[in-house]
């Protein structure tokens, strides 16, 4: 075959890029983002060009062996690393997709920086000087990866999936799975309770899953409330593996408030929701005409706030202008047509009631945002501010305290009417 392409040139370029352009359009398809599709689209072509006619490589390409052995070295990092990070509570295929991921993406950079050799050649008088031109260049490269990788990476979390289930705590629950508008497969657990007086949707944090409602599964079905809680897009066992910080996630959970009302009709709807799911409830309550309340745990107040408390790494005169960019580039990643809109801008459009609560010393959402939000609403609320971190049950009088407010709350939604 191989020898047949050599002879017949006229068909072996056709065949070859009629294969980069078949890999790239099943990225396109497969990928619900842009920077998946480059990963995974172009860093495939570029590595298989590196091992086959080498169009595409630069003249300073490294050897097919040695691309090969550091494609397996970041290979084993990145599954090493998910492994360790979350020890037993990632399937396999994560470890996988993680490692692989990393060895096309380092592979994506170190193209790059080929193509930058190759345009300072070390043949001039001044080798010195264009080492450090080259250097520089080199630098200012990579400095630009790691600022546009790190909001990338961080809108991509690693799927974790519950150990636990209702079983465990001896309740009877039921696997369920729906599909959002924009055709997102998700996964949940409906949990019924005997004679309901409501329901109640659950709305897990960032990169958690429908397992952290364990901790309030018991007072709540032996108070008489029936519990949905499902795996957002990107977590879980749920479809997608690129986040919208809400403008994608509303979709989620409108269709899983619809599963709500048609599973346990004629029962009062009330939302809980942890940090980015608290985020998540003030985003799309607007919507969602049948809610009779919400608990928001820590939820921030503005979507470009929470990446400028990400970007630590980033000098404080220009960390605002980084935050901007970095939502701005995660709202294109993920396809979307608008930016996510801010919790704290839809508080406008609601006037249920609700209930805030927040550890006065969270370290990843201020307290400041909390009252903020407080503050803004105009409708009916209430405040549940905790001196001492007792809101996921670190001591037991703190989870007890923790389920007698949201219970008082949710029992107060259902005898207003």
């Amino acid at each position: 075959m191989r020898h047949l392409l050599s002879e017949h040139r006229w068909l072996s370029v056709p065949l070859v890029l009629g294969i980069y352009a078949l890999i790239l359009y099943g990225a396109w398809t497969l990928c619900s983002s842009y920077s998946g599709w480059i990963v995974w689209g172009w860093g495939t072509v570029l590595l298989l060009d590196r091992l086959g006619p080498k169009w595409l490589a630069p003249k300073a390409a490294a050897s097919s062996r040695a691309i090969l052995l550091m494609r397996l070295l970041y290979f084993l990092i990145g599954a090493g690393l998910v492994a360790l990070l979350v020890p037993g509570n990632v399937p396999w295929t994560e470890w996988l997709l993680a490692g692989t991921t990393l060895a096309l993406a380092s592979y994506l950079v170190e193209h790059v920086l080929e193509f930058v050799a190759c345009w300072f050649p070390m043949k001039a008088p001044d080798p010195a000087g264009q080492l450090l031109r080259r250097g520089i260049v080199s630098a200012g490269v990579l400095a630009a990866v790691l600022l546009v990788g790190y909001p990338l990476i961080w809108a991509h979390p690693v799927h974790r999936r519950p150990v636990w289930t209702p079983a465990d705590l001896e309740l009877a629950y039921e696997d369920a799975e729906l599909v959002t508008a924009d055709g997102i497969r998700l996964r949940g657990w409906l949990v019924p309770a005997d004679q309901a007086k409501a329901t109640v949707v659950y709305c897990h944090g960032y990169a958690e899953h429908r397992g952290q409602v364990l901790a309030l599964l018991c007072p709540l079905v032996e108070s008489g409330y029936n519990v949905v809680a499902f795996d957002l897009r990107g977590h879980g066992q749920s479809q997608g593996h690129t986040l919208g910080f809400g403008s994608l996630e509303r979709n989620d959970l409108r269709a899983i408030c619809r599963l709500a009302q048609e599973r346990f009709p004629g029962k009062p709807l009330l939302l809980v929701g942890v940090s980015y799911g608290a985020a998540l409830v003030l985003q799309t309550l607007p919507e969602l005409e049948h809610v009779r309340g919400a608990w928001v745990d820590s939820s921030y107040a503005r979507v470009d706030w929470l990446w400028e408390r990400q970007l630590t790494m980033v000098p404080q005169p220009l960390r605002p202008q980084a935050a901007q960019l970095a939502w701005r580039l995660v709202t294109w990643d993920s396809r979307q047509r608008e930016p996510s809109v801010h919790p704290l801008e839809r508080l406008e459009q609601t006037r249920v009631p609700l209930a805030f609560c927040h550890w006065k010393k969270d370290p990843l959402t201020p307290f400041s945002d909390a009252l903020l939000l407080y503050r803004t609403y105009q409708g009916p609320k209430q405040h549940f501010w905790i001196d001492r971190p007792l809101s996921w049950g670190l001591t037991r009088q703190g989870r007890k305290e923790y389920c007698m407010r949201l219970l008082q709350f949710l029992d107060r939604c259902v005898a207003e009417r």
